[in-house]
């Protein structure tokens, strides 16, 4: 009967002043509160049920209080009078306050629309205790419930509301540290008091927490499983997770003796995008509930004037025709990777622009992820921010559009005695510190290097071919490698020195240098008069590991 019937618009997570210093999207969460106000007076809603965070800081802005309370009188407070019966006992219900009724109770003030909400996470509690939600119910806008004086002993005490035939028992928990609820619920320090006749109501719990398990370290997961809820609810509403799912979703338990008992969660979702991820990328619904005795139907009802997003990858790793990218310290104008973003974003968005009704904001949200690998690894990827602004006309958040990520290429260590190769046509190959090799060990004698091994300065310039540093660290490592060989050869000339029991102050260094030059130039026309270029190549090798 249409008499019985109760009609609640249901909503979360509205997050009023998201965004509001946003040139762009200072006004997207009151469009879609004001919407949301709409439907409920269009379905002719008995009442209004919210999840927690009507707001998006503890301490909002006055201008969007303001706005709230706006909305608020001009959507809830009318001439109409609301048909609901309320059964129970207002200090019980709303013991945080100085008034002992419930709004629409109020002989001062006439609300055609109540609306019943619990304190989300977003409604900070800390320091005194109030959020802005408190002075809302005060002032008489709304009914605050579900707030705990003693949180370790959490004693609930249900709104009762009648409409002919049909009763409601609207239970609420406002937004709890998950861990401490979750060790709550398992001790048995959060009672939930049933009236007398309890199994003639439709009973709902409204919840702010965690629904997946969001640590893994701790047994209490901070999340709270359904398991942990008593199986006497018929519908759980869960506030908290932004990913609005249409469906309702059946729990289903059997006890000891096979008897079954289930209940329905409802997850609204939030009715603005808080952040640029999947979870928050589909659409953001409302709900109408009808509930006639103990049987219930919902509605899902699309909100019409959430901006639109769009969320997708990028890799880029090999060029369209196989051009190789030249490697470089410093970003170069006009980089092979930007015709492929730009062209990459005006394909999103005109996916979006196909899809988009009138009611929505003209920008939309778009993230891009861009993946640098393989070739493009070799480049300087692009700054998300200076490259967003060129985008600026085209999206609602061009400071955060892009994320960048870059996938290095793991060394791997070739040992010498594989140093040459053969590639994938079975040619062989050489690379930069064998090509330097064999040239000095084919080289006459007066080209022979004397100080720096061929070995070691081969090594050193593979470096540019093969290194992931920037030019100048590795300029920087090939200097070093240079004067490490030096000092070797200042170490051992001092100990030539020694051994010939030259003291410093008697040495003639004019002398001592002609000395040495005539040892070495002995030393190479010997070799070379003796032994073939690949002895001479392992003699040097031989003498490396010495050194």
């Amino acid at each position: 009967m249409a008499e019985d019937m109760i009609t609640i618009a249901l909503a979360s997570d509205m997050h009023v002043g998201f965004g509001e210093k946003k040139t762009h999207r200072k006004f997207d969460t009151l469009n879609t509160f004001e919407e949301f106000f709409e439907i409920a007076k269009q379905y002719e809603a008995d009442a209004v049920l919210l999840g927690g965070d009507l707001f998006h800081e503890n301490n909002p802005s006055r201008e969007m209080q303001l706005e709230v309370v706006r909305c608020l009188r001009k959507h809830c407070f009318s001439s109409k009078k609301c048909q609901l019966e309320f059964l129970s006992k207002a200090c019980d219900n709303f013991d945080h306050s100085k008034f002992d009724n419930v709004n629409y109770k109020d002989q001062f003030i006439n609300v055609g629309l109540p609306i019943f909400t619990i304190h989300g996470n977003h409604d900070d509690l800390s320091g005194t205790g109030l959020t802005a939600l408190d002075l809302l119910h005060e002032a008489g806008f709304l009914n605050l419930f579900g707030k705990f004086k003693d949180i370790d002993h959490i004693n609930i005490n249900p709104i009762l509301l009648k409409k002919g035939e049909t009763r409601i028992a609207l239970y609420g928990i406002g937004s709890q540290r998950d861990d401490r609820l979750h060790r709550a619920f398992e001790i048995g320090k959060v009672v939930f008091n049933q009236p007398k006749d309890g199994h003639s109501y439709f009973n709902i719990l409204v919840l702010h927490q965690n629904r997946p398990r969001r640590n893994f370290t701790r047994r209490t997961g901070a999340f709270i499983p359904d398991k942990l809820i008593p199986d006497f609810f018929d519908l759980i509403v869960w506030g908290h997770e932004h990913m609005s799912i249409p469906d309702l979703e059946k729990v289903t338990r059997s006890d000891e003796f096979g008897k079954e008992t289930s209940f329905y969660i409802l997850q609204p979702g939030s009715t603005v995008a808080t952040s640029l991820c999947e979870d928050e990328k589909g659409q953001k619904n409302c709900f109408i509930l009808k509930i006639n005795g103990t049987a219930f139907e919902h509605k899902t009802i699309p909100l019409l004037t959430v901006r639109q997003m769009a969320i997708d990858e990028l890799v880029l790793d090999v060029y369209h025709d196989r051009r190789k990218i030249a490697k470089s310290s410093v970003r170069v104008d006009n980089s092979p990777d930007e015709k492929l973003i730009i062209d990459k974003i005006d394909e999103m968005l005109y996916e979006l622009k196909k899809v988009k009704n009138p009611r929505q904001p003209n920008l939309p949200l778009v993230r891009l992820k861009l993946i640098y690998e393989d070739m493009f690894a070799q480049i300087i990827p692009i700054n998300p921010k200076k490259f967003g602004s060129r985008f600026k006309d085209k999206v609602a958040n061009p400071e955060d559009m892009f994320f960048v990520k870059v996938v290095k290429p793991k060394e791997v260590a070739i040992p010498m005695s594989t140093i040459h190769g053969v590639d994938e046509q079975g040619n062989a190959y050489k690379d930069v510190s064998q090509i330097v090799e064999d040239y000095f060990a084919t080289a006459d004698c007066g080209d022979a290097l004397n100080v720096i091994t061929d070995k070691s300065i081969g090594l050193s310039l593979q470096e540019y071919a093969t290194s992931d540093g920037t030019l100048e660290s590795v300029n920087k490592a090939f200097s070093k490698s240079v004067e490490d060989q030096v000092n070797e050869l200042v170490k051992n000339l001092t100990k030539y020195s020694e051994t010939n029991s030259m003291k410093s102050w008697d040495i003639d260094l004019n002398k001592f240098e002609e000395l040495i030059e005539r040892e070495i130039d002995s030393a190479k026309k010997v070799r070379c008069s003796q032994i073939g270029p690949t002895q001479s190549t392992q003699i040097k090798y031989e003498e490396d590991m010495d050194m």
